[in-house]
């Protein structure tokens, strides 16, 4: 009788060991040294210096004459600077894929823990079962002392404080993880973005490259011969169609693009190439703007069109669904049938943006009067692309684009993708930098 409480108490430390045992120290989202960070850190920093150099003789040179020396040296400073910002894009890229290794080694290390802790949670119902089924007297009888009783009754005690460490523990592990998952989530949806950002650069490089060897090939080193290609370039259509292509694949002709840009862009102050930059960035970024439908109208759940993969985080259910339903209602639109984006990149965002110009209903309605007042068309429709154009036109001034500055222009293209206008996150960066860049090509065929 005298080993029974020792084999109590032998059994709770065990299970106490297993316990604290899986308790995990914290981890760097990062599988890489500090020093690692810091240095990629410090390269980024590095080329982006590079870059505004090269800019800085980009702009210098859009202020002066267009000869065929001037044309030839910015696009060769402009190949360099896109050179450059393809190396940054994969600096970034490199951070996120260490982020993803990181977090998928902490959510497996949050695992193991799981299991130790419902392993041990499993010997503590076994041993509570065990005691719960002797009753007061029995457990007097066994004993051949009254400090022998007191001790397993001090045993019975420890063992169900840790019932309940052990239950706390498997609630904040569970917690961890379901976090972990999210910013895992994130991060792949980032790494998809800067992947798609540092797409958009490679095609900028091919765009300069080629009109650069066509303006050497045409012109033969001849000045006589560029200024007449300068004239003939003048409202090009064709080289227009190309630089705004993914625009153009979202339905709208080349010509009603820059007429919808025009109109919208000088009624508000800003440049139409700016307008017309975002807009074919946004449809280039969207491989799924309007390829979903709603297919819940409580929950916002939603369903691609093509694929028919179905998205809890299809439309935020209070915030914008509401909002949706009246704007669709007010239109004689079916509210099942109208596309909206698909959760971005399937992050831990929100879906349900509309139209072109890819405003979420609740912001929508912040300008659909405003937009009512200039095209005459009440209610405004955000799929309609002259409303959509406008829209974006008046988002855009209201935040600073009509100074058409870089610095300006810059801060709004922040917000359009953000919602704030001093955003500093890469996607920001990289964001407003192929809005420009794409700007930069389009202001010729205009």
């Amino acid at each position: 009788m005298k080993k029974r409480p020792q084999k109590i108490i032998l059994t709770v430390l065990f299970v106490l060991g297993l316990i604290f045992s899986g308790l995990t120290p914290g981890f760097s989202l990062a599988d890489e040294s500090l020093d690692a960070i810091k240095a990629r850190e410090a390269e980024i920093q590095r080329l982006q210096e590079q870059i505004q150099a090269l800019q800085g003789q980009i702009d210098a040179k859009q202020g002066v004459a267009r000869t065929l020396e001037n044309e030839i040296s910015r696009l060769n400073a402009q190949i360099s600077k896109v050179q450059l910002g393809i190396q940054q894009i994969q600096l970034s890229i490199d951070g996120v894929n260490g982020d993803i290794v990181g977090i998928n080694r902490k959510i497996q290390d949050g695992q193991t823990t799981m299991a130790t802790h419902k392993e041990a949670l499993s010997e503590i119902i076994r041993v509570i079962n065990q005691q719960d089924s002797e009753n007061l007297t029995e457990i007097v009888l066994k004993n051949d002392s009254i400090s022998d009783f007191f001790s397993n009754l001090h045993a019975i005690k420890t063992t169900q404080n840790s019932l309940k460490i052990s239950i706390d523990r498997i609630r904040q592990i569970q917690a961890e993880l379901e976090e972990d998952q999210a910013i895992l989530q994130d991060r792949r949806g980032e790494l998809e973005q800067l992947q798609t950002f540092q797409e958009i650069e490679r095609q900028a490089i091919a765009s300069a490259r080629g009109t650069k060897d066509k303006i050497l090939s045409q012109t033969r080193g001849e000045e006589a011969r560029f200024q007449d290609l300068v004239q003939q370039s003048k409202r090009n259509i064709e080289a227009l169609r190309a630089e705004i292509q993914f625009l153009v694949q979202s339905g709208i002709t080349a010509e009603d693009a820059v007429k919808y840009a025009e109109l919208a862009a000088l009624r508000v102050g800003i440049r139409p190439a700016f307008l017309l930059a975002l807009l074919d960035t946004e449809s280039r970024l969207g491989a799924n703007v309007g390829k979903c439908v709603i297919v819940d109208q409580t929950s916002g759940t939603t369903r691609h069109v093509t694929t028919g993969q179905i998205s809890q985080r299809g439309i935020h259910p209070t915030r914008d669904l509401p909002v949706f339903l009246q704007i669709t209602n007010e239109l004689g639109l079916d509210p099942g049938q109208t596309p909206v984006s698909c959760n971005p990149y399937g992050t831990a965002g929100w879906g349900g943006a509309m139209g072109p110009a890819q405003f979420i209903p609740s912001t929508w309605l912040g300008y659909r009067e405003a937009v009512s007042k200039i095209t005459g068309r009440t209610p405004a429709n955000p799929w309609n692309f002259e409303d959509a154009f406008i829209a974006s036109a008046l988002y855009l001034a209201r935040r600073g684009a009509a100074a058409q500055t870089r610095e300006t222009e810059i801060a709004a293209a922040k917000a359009y993708i953000s919602g704030s206008p001093t955003c500093s996150s890469s996607i920001c960066n990289y964001y407003a930098n192929a809005i420009l860049q794409k700007a930069a090509q389009i202001e010729p065929t205009l």
